[in-house]
């Protein structure tokens, strides 16, 4: 992120005069386009952000949808990268930094098409995390049709050693997620959403289906690293991990516990077994939380998880738009 005077909203020699327009950014644009959505007044941009954010927009897309450039007289004006994931969900990367309002003006047309396509798509949600000080930003985006959902408390713990993992007293055991075992983790997760206090407005949003194939998107999937706690036959409570190479972590992706069975001591015996995987790699656990659920941070806390960065989550349901779609088109609702 530049200092601002050595912004620059760059100048590339397009083929035919095109202010005002918005479309895919060419390869030749692609870089300059991320520094667009991580230009700031305050600091320079960080390095490893742009290469994440370069490769990212490097990802197969659709060909409707990818990273998006708007063009004012002189150029390049804003940027808006989505990352559409499993599961029909897609995050937005947007500029934090407007010195115009010309720059809000084409920014909010790049999300409002991103999001029309990815309806079109069949993308059920939109979100994007934003800074939890920039009220102008988390204001924009509701004029844009997204909501707030949660802050979310981002945490991690780096283990150079290995922590103890005691065996499971009998009956407990650990079983570990297979396609024979899918329904039973979906039947088990779903049964550990009920009077959850992580994100409850996400509740009843999303299928269960869709739900598990974005927990599968997140890092690279291993099932080795998919856990249900169960005792005898039962099972009790969920632990997914998943590695996170390039950034030499594993990410806590889901922990929760059916309702009968909080308040035992379990989701300890979760954590452990999550250090104990992590310290056998020698790299940082890490995860996210919503703010608002005191019972799963005192959980973190207890086995060291530090924070590192709070960010809020914004959603829109797209399924709308798809709907609105339909009517105009074919003069009927879409089917449930």
């Amino acid at each position: 992120m530049d200092t601002l005077s050595n912004i620059r909203f760059v100048t590339l020699p397009p083929a035919e005069p095109d202010a005002g327009q918005i479309r895919r950014a060419e390869a030749r644009e692609i870089e300059p386009a991320v520094r667009l959505i991580l230009a700031s007044p305050s600091a320079p941009a960080d390095p490893q952000q742009v290469r994440d954010l370069v490769r990212l927009a490097h990802l197969p897309h659709s060909p409707s949808l990818g990273l998006m450039v708007g063009c004012g007289i002189d150029g390049l004006v804003s940027a808006v990268l989505p990352v559409v994931s499993p599961g029909r969900t897609m995050l937005l990367f947007v500029p934090a930094y407007y010195p115009t309002a010309e720059h809000q003006q084409i920014t909010g047309r790049l999300v409002a098409e991103i999001c029309r396509r990815a309806a079109d798509a069949d993308v059920h949600l939109a979100q994007a995390l934003l800074d939890p000080s920039d009220s102008q930003l988390a204001a924009l985006f509701s004029q844009w049709g997204f909501s707030r959902l949660a802050e979310l408390i981002y945490l991690q713990r780096y283990f150079g050693r290995l922590p103890e993992d005691p065996p499971l007293p009998p009956p407990y055991r650990w079983q570990t997620y297979s396609p024979q075992s899918h329904d039973l983790f979906a039947r088990t997760i779903e049964r550990t959403y009920q009077l959850s206090l992580d994100c409850p407005a996400l509740n009843g949003m999303r299928s269960m289906e869709d739900i598990v194939a974005g927990h599968k998107a997140v890092g690279e999937f291993d099932p080795s690293l998919w856990f249900l706690l169960c005792r005898g036959e039962s099972p009790l409570g969920v632990l997914i991990l998943s590695p996170v190479q390039h950034r030499d972590s594993l990410e806590l992706v889901y922990l929760g516990l059916v309702p009968e069975a909080r308040g035992r001591g379990l989701g300890d015996r979760m954590m452990r077994h999550a250090a104990y995987l992590a310290g056998r790699s020698r790299c940082r656990l890490t995860l996210a939380v919503d703010a608002s659920n005191r019972p799963a941070l005192r959980l973190y806390w207890r086995h060291g998880m530090q924070s590192i960065v709070r960010r809020v989550a914004m959603l829109r349901d797209l399924r709308a738009l798809a709907d609105r779609a339909s009517v105009l088109s074919t003069g009927r609702p879409q089917p449930p």
